[in-house]
């Protein structure tokens, strides 16, 4: 077999296992929305209250943070495909179990844990795209963005086409068949992939190093890029939700003439559109490339929300326009800071994803609530423009600072061949036993040196 044919065959299987961490994140979309579309169900079905049932959402989002919190430990030590299968089929049991619930708190617990489920898989997963696909994983971080909202979309679908009770069942059977996916990619690829890399819970070495004072505290070091992407994404993650959840009743209360529900489906159609075109622009772009597009789409969502106030919010157009333009730009800006994640940190860490995702969700409770709180103080829908130019603006202004983060500090890149590594200006060998042990410490600061080629590829 010659070497390109050795190198397709490799990239399929890259190409097969990274599908897996996408049918992850399409997991948490279901997860997300679909609990939160159906209340009324959910409430009907226990016999209380809508808004006894609505405390639901406070549960998971605590779980969200609890999950989160504890991702960064249970990845690095755990081995990640598993800690992803496994949160898949728990998914799964949920699920059928929210369909047959009677008693609210039964719900409250399956939203509670829903919402720990969420913050694993969604940093399990995007730790897991950037160790397999290293400075080629911009598009598919972009790709885990628009699977995580496609999986939003899916459900508003079915739950429109299916009775409740049978669409529990099909996304039951669905969620499973995923997890059984990930888990068959566990343990007939990963193996043949030979990458210790993609193994790091099973690195021994490494875990007496965790038990020690200094590799501990060196494991729970972030990277100045993990913290500014993780500012960046909370205010991207109010934004998405803000616009989703309060899109109708702002057009309701400023010109009821405009179809809610259509602007609802054009405001989502424009952001997935967005993400597929991105990330065919993504593929082999620079990292200045991928700032250049980041901030482009800030400031242009930015001056999406002037047309109310230009032409006034009576005006159907200028309502149109302010609702295409911000799904459009509103859309990829998340994938674009996991990629400038991706770029502007050493090495690929499970701290550094938790931080990441923290943001994320902390972003989508506080920063949407605080604006809508805002709103309804003052008894002023347009509050809602304003939140959205001020997210893209500070998204914006906390993204453009990582061009101050020092070289030493940015992505390690590959450079002459597998076995080779560009760090603090230096290239030095790094074998998987040693980027391994990397991931573990989250540290960048030591040279990884090795005498022997790295198995696998990256």
């Amino acid at each position: 077999m010659s070497q390109s044919e050795i190198d397709a065959k490799k990239h399929a299987e890259k190409v097969c296992l990274g599908m897996g961490y996408l049918l992850a994140m399409f997991v948490c979309g279901i997860l997300v929305i679909g609990m939160e579309m159906n209340l009324e169900q959910f409430a009907g079905n226990c016999g209380v209250s809508l808004d006894k049932a609505s405390l639901s959402l406070i549960y998971r989002s605590s779980g969200s943070v609890v999950g989160t919190l504890f991702a960064g430990k249970i990845l690095s030590t755990a081995e990640p495909h598993t800690v992803l299968y496994a949160c898949v089929f728990c998914a799964a049991s949920l699920l059928e179990g929210c369909n047959y619930a009677t008693s609210i708190y039964a719900i409250f617990l399956f939203f509670t844990l829903m919402g720990a489920i969420v913050g694993l898989l969604q940093c399990g997963a995007l730790l897991l795209i950037r160790m397999l696909f290293s400075s080629t994983a911009g598009p598919w971080l972009q790709a885990a963005s628009f699977a995580f909202q496609f999986g939003v979309v899916a459900f508003s679908i079915l739950m429109k086409l299916i009775p409740f009770h049978y669409m529990y069942n099909y996304l039951t059977v669905a969620t499973a068949l995923i997890g059984l996916y990930i888990l068959s990619t566990l343990k007939i690829l990963v193996p043949r992939l030979q990458d210790q890399f993609l193994q790091t819970g099973n690195d021994k070495s490494t875990a007496g190093e965790e038990e020690s004072g200094s590799a501990g505290q060196a494991q729970k070091a972030f990277a100045t890029g993990d913290v500014l992407s993780s500012l960046a994404v909370f205010f991207l993650g109010g934004l998405i939700v803000e616009n989703t959840t309060y899109l109708q009743p702002f057009l309701q209360d400023v010109n009821p003439g405009v179809n809610a529900n259509n602007a609802l489906i054009l405001l989502t159609s424009a952001s997935l559109l967005a993400q597929i075109f991105m990330v065919f622009l993504q593929r082999g772009a620079s990292s200045a490339a991928v700032m250049g597009y980041f901030l482009g789409a800030c400031l242009c969502g930015v001056a999406c929300q002037l047309p109310p106030f230009v032409w006034g919010a009576a005006s159907d157009a200028a309502l149109w326009a302010t609702v295409v333009g911000t799904g459009f730009f509103f859309g990829p800006c998340v994938g674009l800071v996991f990629d400038l994640w991706d770029r502007y940190t050493p090495v690929p860490t499970a701290w550094g994803s938790a931080l990441l995702n923290l943001g994320l969700q902390g972003g989508c409770g506080f920063y949407s609530n605080g604006a809508f709180g805002i709103w309804t103080l003052i008894n002023d829908p347009l509050v809602l423009l304003y939140a959205n130019a001020v997210a893209m603006a500070s998204a914006a202004m906390f993204g453009s600072s990582m061009l101050c983060i020092s070289t030493a500090e940015r992505r390690r890149t590959l450079v002459g061949g597998d076995d080779e590594w560009l760090g603090h200006g230096e290239r030095s060998a790094a074998s998987g036993e040693e980027r391994s042990q990397l991931l573990h410490s989250g540290s960048g600061d030591e040279e990884a040196g090795s005498e022997g080629k790295r198995k696998g590829y990256s």
